[in-house]
């Protein structure tokens, strides 16, 4: 039994509490104490997921306050990830961080995948610290401050401080380290709100600190994607159908946050060779893999959104709110109310936005362009599709009622006047209506209505006659020509005639077989050849980051694409010239190695090898042999200069 397990403090690490008891038990072995909490040699000294806690519960005296999920929630980093988790993914994390877990439990919470890693010395803030010897009589480790990417103190607005543990602890799995033994208070850094930099680390503290503080807010993958969705959509950076502009988020992305500072938080933007592919876009895109919640946080602050209120959108997207929606069929008894509960979604062409199709029972189907925005626009048409039954059926009453003049019945069936005439015809209605001694028809109207109906027959016959007139003029015309000639008359005639307009377009045009033959290849072989060579040298010799010496990429450095696709069986040298510049994957890594070196040397700087590969974007070639010893050459290289630099 464990009796004198000390109690936690508030927001206490777990570890740190375990270090507490290891310094006041004293235990000569520092292996001893892990069997004393946790009861077996393969529990480790964890910092933020820890195992055994199950183990740890049992070994306390009776009648003590923890359960195991109290001191996973309130005293680990569990909370924290388990918001960016699925809720039975979170479960599983759970169970494993009470029974024997081990490296599963850093892969389900994606850690390994993510690359960041834990900070390298415990962290605390000046002012807690003061504080807590004060009030408590000793330190400790906050659970806040060893979170990736928390630097700053969101209560002082203060910047954390490095502790002093050994230089390998990171190494030592099995030794708990005290807070009484690392820190040494120091004047506090305040923060400087007005620095964009400095408020991003204040917003990722703060929003960490709330999820710290959160239970059961595991949610789907999917609902996370659909609210980062909505955020991008409210700064014009997604389509309303989903589709993330990735350019534009990249560059307003690099914008706002430079890449030293993404550097310092592991974070910083890396795309493979030849596709955007970088966790950003993965974030956005894909509903599958977890990351690592710093990057989500990061995210949020760009997108100008706390942890608190990205969690309290709607983890679907609904343009037009929830069913049932009303029906707006002004002669139904269910007018304005909320009955209709089929809604067809789409996309219109032009600019993607959201148009909803609402299918009433009764027959009355309207679209309605999205998306809503106010309580009102539920009651919005933007296109009536069909009337249905009882919106005909009351037409019929009314048309075959005379005391209703053609301008009345318009307005209760909420059309106007030319549509009324149409569904007369339609239905086959009468077109003389019976006077009888009802008030008369309105003879305005029905004139302005003769009149609307004559206008449009002759504008369809003017249109038509211009349209031939012009094919006439030109026989082989093409109809691209002929519509950008007659773009008005075109939309015009698109919109009311169409299958007159179908039934009278040009005849397309054949394309010209044009004789290979009578192409001196031998001659623009060798002028292909100096081409290729000169590009394969400016894409080499480019300031910018290395690009692969490709056929692709010469073929649109030389515009000539197509040719180096389709006709390189025609051109012997140029193939020749190709397969000797274009670079092999190899040989590809191995410049762009020393190009990193090249750039490290610049800013002074002596990389860990780790920092090396991953800037190098050679991270899945790092073992291949002669990948591997340029490695060891660049990195040796930058050794030896920065040395000679110093004794300079």
């Amino acid at each position: 039994m464990i009796a004198t397990f000390p109690d936690l403090y508030p927001d206490e690490l777990l570890y740190s509490a375990c270090a507490r008891y290891y310094a006041r038990a004293q235990f000569p072995d520092k292996r001893a104490v892990l069997n004393e909490l946790f009861g077996g040699h393969s529990a480790a000294a964890v910092i933020d997921l820890p195992s055994h806690i199950d183990s740890l519960v049992q070994g306390l005296p009776p009648n003590h306050r923890w359960t195991a999920n109290r001191l996973i929630d309130g005293h680990t980093f569990f909370p924290l990830f388990s918001a960016f988790l699925p809720s039975g993914r979170s479960n599983q994390l759970r169970m494993n961080m009470r029974e024997s877990g081990g490296q599963v439990i850093h892969k389900r919470a994606g850690i390994m995948a993510s690359r960041v890693p834990l900070p390298r010395r415990f962290r605390f803030c000046p002012l807690c610290s003061e504080e807590d010897e004060e009030r408590f009589g000793e330190f400790y480790l906050h659970r806040l401050h060893q979170i990736p990417g928390v630097k700053v103190c969101p209560l002082h607005r203060a910047f954390l401080e490095n502790a002093e543990p050994p230089a390998d602890y990171f190494r030592r799995t099995y030794e708990f380290v005290p807070a009484d033994n690392c820190i040494r208070l120091c004047t506090a850094r305040l923060l400087n709100t007005l620095d964009p930099l400095h408020q991003t680390l204040l917003n990722i503290a703060c929003s960490a600190a709330w999820l710290l503080e959160q239970r059961k807010l595991a949610s789907s993958l999917e609902a996370l994607h659909n609210r980062y969705t909505l955020l991008l959509i409210d700064r014009k950076l997604a389509s309303f159908s989903g589709g993330v502009y990735a350019t534009e988020l990249l560059r307003a992305f690099r914008e706002r946050y430079s890449s030293d500072f993404l550097s310092s938080l592991h974070c910083r933007l890396v795309e493979k060779e030849g596709e955007k592919d970088n966790w950003l876009l993965r974030l956005v895109r894909n509903k599958k893999n977890a990351q690592h919640p710093l990057r989500h946080l990061l995210l949020m602050d760009f997108l100008e959104c706390t942890a608190e209120e990205f969690f309290k959108l709607p983890g679907e997207i609904k343009f037009f709110g929830d069913p049932p929606w009303p029906c707006l069929n002004p002669v139904a008894d269910h007018y304005q109310q909320s009955v209709v509960i089929d809604c067809r979604l789409s996309f219109r062409g032009k600019d993607h936005r959201p148009a909803g199709t609402f299918n009433c029972d009764c027959g009355f189907i309207y679209t309605r362009t999205g998306p809503d925005n106010t309580p009102e626009d539920r009651f919005r048409i933007s296109k009536m599709k069909a009337f249905g039954p009882v919106w005909e059926n009351a037409l019929k009453e009314r048309w075959t009622n005379p005391s209703f003049s053609v301008a009345e019945i318009a307005r209760l069936q909420g059309v106007d006047p030319l549509t009324i005439h149409r569904y007369v015809q339609r239905l086959g209605l009468p077109p003389d209506r019976q006077s009888g001694n009802a008030a008369p028809a309105d003879p305005i109207s029905d004139l302005k209505l003769q009149d609307a109906l004559t206008y449009k027959e002759r504008k369809r016959a003017d249109f038509r006659q211009m349209w031939l007139s012009t094919m006439a003029k030109e026989p082989g015309i093409e109809m691209k020509r002929l519509r950008k000639t007659l773009l008005r008359i075109y939309t015009w005639l698109l919109a009311n005639d169409q299958e007159w307009l179908k039934s009278h377009r040009p005849l397309p045009s054949r394309k010209t077989n044009h004789n290979s033959s009578s192409i001196d290849w031998v001659n623009r072989d060798k002028d292909v050849v100096s081409k290729v060579e000169t590009a394969a040298l400016q894409i080499k010799n480019a300031p910018e980051r290395p690009r692969r010496v490709t056929i692709s990429a010469i073929g649109k450095e030389i515009g000539l694409s197509g040719l180096l696709k389709q006709k390189l069986d025609k051109l012997p040298r140029t193939r020749k010239a190709l397969e000797r510049v274009a670079e092999t994957l190899e040989q590809f890594a191995i410049r762009r190695i020393w190009w990193i070196a090249e750039c490290y040397q610049k800013e002074g700087v002596v990389p860990q090898r780790w920092q090396f590969v991953n800037r190098s974007c050679v991270y899945k070639y790092a073992s291949v042999p002669g990948i591997k010893e340029t490695i060891d050459a660049a990195l040796q290289s930058l050794e030896i200069k920065s040395i000679l630099t110093l004794a300079g």
